[in-house]
């Protein structure tokens, strides 16, 4: 699938994986607080640096990582399916007044930059995977007001950007790419059969 935003380095490839395996596993890739959007400065900081591109390669590095590991135990047992928890503030938000004036961007593009960063994050690994299964659950730091809200939690600019990031997959038709973008803020997931073991 074409993408619109690339990572700075090239895919890395990866072997096949063998065709004859056992049973078949699934695997789960926690995604969260990136903080899209927001800097920080080293000389406030006792030289730690954060901005767009270092999150950008965070998370280019963490599809690497789960490539790796696939082509690393790719002869062992064979992984049919990758779920992708995105669990929140994924976007530095503008809930805090420091965030409005030192953000690198405001919230709108940090909602459509990190959509598009998160669409091609799922094209990558569903090329290595026969089905990815994604769903996105709002943060905090995204929220529209600054006091939290019992109902409609799901007012949220990550509500906004899971539905950006399907929309995507499904105008691109990734056949084995789901995405779901729940209003609860409490959402349970199924990983794996459907035993009582096996229940995440």
């Amino acid at each position: 699938a074409a993408t619109t935003i690339k990572y700075d380095r090239p895919l890395s490839k990866h072997k096949p994986r063998p065709k004859k395996h056992g049973k078949e596993y699934e695997w789960a890739l926690l995604v969260s607080d990136a903080h899209g959007g927001e800097t920080v400065n080293p000389e406030e900081a006792l030289g730690i640096q954060y901005n767009w591109d270092i999150c950008v390669r965070r998370i280019e590095e963490m599809r690497n990582q789960v490539l790796e590991n696939l082509h690393d135990r790719g002869s062992s047992y064979r992984v049919r399916k990758l779920h992708v928890p995105i669990m929140g503030d994924m976007l530095s938000g503008e809930i805090h007044e420091e965030l409005t004036i030192s953000n690198e961007f405001v919230i709108a593009e940090q909602m459509s930059r990190m959509s598009h960063v998160l669409y091609n994050l799922l094209c990558d690994l569903s090329e290595h995977f026969d089905e990815i299964d994604a769903f996105v659950l709002p943060g905090n730091h995204p929220r529209t007001k600054k006091t939290p809200s019992y109902k409609q939690k799901f007012n949220n600019w990550e509500f906004a950007m899971g539905h950006m990031i399907k929309g995507m997959v499904e105008a691109a038709k990734i056949d084995n790419i789901k995405v779901d973008v729940p209003k609860s803020m409490i959402h349970v997931h199924q990983i794996g059969r459907a035993s009582c073991r096996e229940r995440v």
